[in-house]
């Protein structure tokens, strides 16, 4: 597996609203997770203040990165999958659940 540019491999599937760092600015100072759930409630994050700067609500960006696994999932072939780092989006906004796999935890920085 290459992982130099992510382009290859399993890790290049993984959505990139799963990474803890990984945000959307918008214009009207709104920080939120996934492109795809624009002005989504559970999509926004935090806002830009002009005298405070930054303001995130961890608890809401920690839904997005967290993952849990249980110990069944270690032998699937969709790791990923099973880890819900694909798209967060279908679990927090869609209400769709993995019924195989969802308790080890996983973080993505």
């Amino acid at each position: 597996m290459k992982c130099a540019n992510g382009a290859q491999g399993v890790f290049s599937r993984i959505c990139y609203a799963s990474y803890r760092y990984s945000m959307v600015f918008r214009a009207a100072g709104k920080i939120e997770k996934c492109t795809v759930a624009l002005d989504h409630p559970q999509n926004l994050i935090g806002y830009v203040d002009s005298s405070k700067g930054v303001v995130l609500n961890e608890n809401a960006n920690y839904q997005w990165w967290h993952s849990t696994l249980q110990e069944k999932c270690f032998c699937r072939k969709e790791l990923l999958t099973c880890f819900n780092m694909r798209c967060k989006k279908k679990t927090l906004i869609d209400g769709l659940a993995d019924s195989t796999c969802s308790s080890v935890s996983l973080k993505i920085y």
